[in-house]
């Protein structure tokens, strides 16, 4: 799968991006550059996480 297959999906996209791509080999970046993209990819993909539920209305603390 690439990227553009989780347009609808960010916590995917955001996977793909972080685990699964190799940005020094295909996208030519410095080893440093991808460490730190890949360090503010994985906050935003916490971030999303964190307020799913609020934007779904879910009760995420109720207990099951």
């Amino acid at each position: 799968m690439t990227i553009d297959d989780r347009r609808t999906d960010p916590i995917s996209a955001l996977e793909v991006m972080i685990v699964e791509t190799d940005w020094e080999k295909e996208g030519g970046f410095c080893p440093d550059c991808v460490k730190t993209w890949k360090a503010i990819w994985t906050k935003d993909r916490e971030k999303i996480w964190k307020n799913l539920g609020d934007w779904l209305g879910l009760d995420v603390d109720a207990e099951s």
